[in-house]
Order: structure tokens, then sequence, then C-alpha cells
């Protein structure tokens, strides 16, 4: 899930280039007809109204190669290659607690990388510090 400002725009542009969407969670807990007997107003929760207007649901799935991931996120989602790259890389290895060799090229870390090319398409692939793949 990610949260952005316009989110039924770029839910509409996903769409046209054939990206798939949803949204989870519609209303936030507090408006919903279920818990309508402890009288909570839409304005109690400003925070959890101003999400539920912001945040959709990606699709993510077994399939889905890295560099569509990047390409989709630059394109898409309009974020700048470098932190994208970043998205696919550094925070996860500093969420799976692995940033210390994980993550970045930089001596003394895992030298698995990809190259790209000005499209965001893989050219060539480096495992442990070997290319073993070259397009």
């Amino acid at each position: 899930m990610v949260e952005v400002e316009e989110r039924e725009a770029l839910m509409a542009r996903l769409k046209e280039a054939g990206i798939g969407t949803g949204i989870a969670y519609r209303w936030p807990i507090h408006t919903m007809r279920g818990y309508a007997h402890l009288g909570y107003r839409p304005e109690d929760f400003p925070v959890a109204m101003r999400k539920a207007e912001r945040i959709m649901s990606l699709p993510i799935y077994p399939a889905l190669d890295m560099a569509s991931a990047v390409r989709n996120t630059v394109a898409q989602l309009r974020v700048d290659l470098a932190e994208a790259a970043r998205m696919a890389s550094t925070y996860p290895a500093a969420f799976l607690d692995i940033a210390a060799t994980h993550g970045q090229i930089a001596k003394g870390y895992v030298a698995d990388f990809v190259v790209l090319n000005e499209a965001i398409e893989v050219r060539e692939t480096w495992i442990a510090g070997n290319r073993v793949f070259v397009s």
C-alpha cells in the first residue's frame, strides 16, 4: 500500500497503463455501521479520514520482476530513479536488518546488482562480484 496525494488521478493513470490497483481501506472503522453504537463522528479521527482518502494498493505478486517494479515506480508514481533504486535496495535491506552488508554498492558490501539502460531494462546482472547475465 502507498499513500498518495491525488489517489483517483493516479489510479486512473495506472489503469490506462494496464496496472490494476485497489483500495483496501475505503472507510475508517469508526465510520462503519457496525461501530455506529460507539457514537464517533468522522471528524473525531481526522488522520484516519485523511488516510482513507489517500491510501491505495499496488499490485505486488511473485511474477513481478524488480526492474518492472522500479520502472513502474518511476513512470507511474513519478518517483525519481535514484529514490526508486533505494526503494528496491537500501530500504528493504534496512527492513531486513542486513543493511551492514547489503543495499548499496560500497567496499565490504555484498556485490549483487544490475546495470540498467535508459529505459530501466536490465542489461547486466552481477552476483557476488561476478557478471552472470549480459543482454
